[in-house]
């Protein structure tokens, strides 16, 4: 065999090897690719079987939410007879005049931010004037407005329509009553509408609805009654606690009020920063502390009802009235707001609750730092708007609460009011 023959298959003998080697690694390939896409394909189907369950749970949450209803049983256990903590008989009599229907619109939604805001442009213009016959005066004139706030407010945008409401705002008398207690104000609008309509003729204007409130009486009756209830409650009886859950609960607000926490300067030591996280447990005491943290347990079905009662009782005006001890001053109330919002301390504890008794204990502080801006209370100089906007989330995003559309209308008021500041 001459040498060009022999080269031929040596070549042949190298490309047969070489096509050999090639097709084992491309079926080597190919059944390493067909087994990781089929891997793939099982993670994929996995995942999306995970999501579908997730999703069918979730739909059967939020069919037993949109089903949430008071529970009226249970508070009737604890307050003792017919409770009506959604709306109260008063509250329904101004719905009726006010509204004249049971519902609010999306009208209504819109005049009562329309009103909020041009309150919120008359106490801005109030803080430049020194009296009300002076802020009258500038209310009368739209250049002055105009040079205090800026052309084409809410304000002038209102006077200029010459209704009820511009009457009110160009009268001096209701002016200070108006600044004085801000309800006022939808208490004038409906007095005009009557007077206007006749007295034998229901008010239908849709202005935002006047709040009534329970008399005291009513109100202590209701929380004398939960603290009853506790009483008989195996889990508090297991305390033995002298003179019952009502004087315990005395004992803890004195000493509360007596050694408030620290809300600024919390991180300047070690020393203080270890006092701020553990305040309740030093001030009120181990076991009212664990005694609390039952309540809050075992009561989840009533708290959002409770802590709404208590409010009202700890807020309402004409403390002469009051018969029952144990009501934290405005002063106090804003301690440990600012101290539940501000403070590492306080946050800390918030975050060892539940997200729905955090939701709410954030909620209550946000209002009673408002009111501590009202009264003029607000020595530390709190910004209230980022805790607005934090409660705002929270109670969105909160699952089961009862009473979650009235909270995020007075967020959404509240950010309002505080949205020109």
């Amino acid at each position: 065999m001459n040498r060009a023959a022999k080269i031929v298959v040596v070549l042949v003998v190298i490309a047969a090897i070489g096509f050999f080697i090639f097709s084992k690694i491309s079926g080597w390939h190919q059944n390493k690719l067909e087994t990781a896409i089929k891997q793939q394909e099982e993670l994929s189907q996995n995942k999306t079987d995970k999501l579908e369950q997730k999703i069918t749970e979730l739909e059967q949450e939020l069919i037993v939410v949109k089903g949430q209803k008071v529970p009226e049983e249970k508070l009737a256990e604890v307050f003792g007879g017919k409770n009506e903590p959604a709306e109260t008989p008063a509250d329904r009599q101004n719905l009726a005049e006010v509204f004249g229907g049971k519902n609010e619109s999306a009208e209504t939604i819109a005049d009562r931010e329309n009103l909020a805001e041009v309150m919120v442009e008359v106490k801005k213009v109030a803080r430049i004037v020194r009296d009300e016959k002076e802020l009258a005066a500038v209310l009368a004139d739209e250049q002055k407005i105009t040079a205090a706030l800026g052309p084409e407010t809410k304000l002038i945008e209102t006077l200029r329509k010459q209704d009820k409401l511009a009457e009110v705002l160009g009268d001096e008398k209701k002016l200070t009553q108006i600044l004085r207690d801000e309800n006022k104000l939808v208490a004038l609008l409906a007095q005009e509408e009557k007077e206007a309509l006749g007295n034998d003729m229901i008010v239908k204007k849709k202005i935002p609805m006047a709040k009534g409130q329970s008399g005291f009486a009513d109100v202590e009756r209701q929380v004398m009654a939960f603290f009853s209830y506790l009483d008989q409650q195996p889990y508090i009886q297991s305390y033995e606690f002298e003179g019952g859950a009502y004087l315990q609960y005395q004992i803890a607000i004195k000493n509360l009020s007596s050694k408030p926490p620290i809300i600024t300067g919390e991180m300047q030591s070690l020393y203080s920063m270890v006092l701020n996280i553990a305040h309740f447990y030093r001030v009120m005491g181990k076991q009212r502390v664990f005694a609390a943290r039952q309540v809050l347990q075992n009561e989840s079905e009533i708290i959002e009802s409770v802590m709404k009662t208590f409010f009202k009782w700890f807020t309402m005006r004409g403390g002469a009235q009051t018969t029952l001890a144990g009501r934290p001053s405005p002063e106090i109330m804003y301690e440990y707001a600012g101290y539940i919002l501000n403070t590492l301390g306080g946050r800390s504890y918030l975050l060892r609750r539940s997200p729905k008794v955090r939701a709410l204990t954030t909620y209550y502080c946000v209002l009673a730092l408002d009111q501590a801006n009202e009264e003029e209370l607000n020595s530390k100089g709190i910004d209230i708007r980022p805790y607005i906007k934090l409660s705002l989330l929270e109670v969105k995003n909160q699952i089961g609460l009862i009473y979650q559309k009235k909270y995020i209308t007075k967020l959404s008021e509240l950010s309002l009011k505080y949205h020109a500041y």
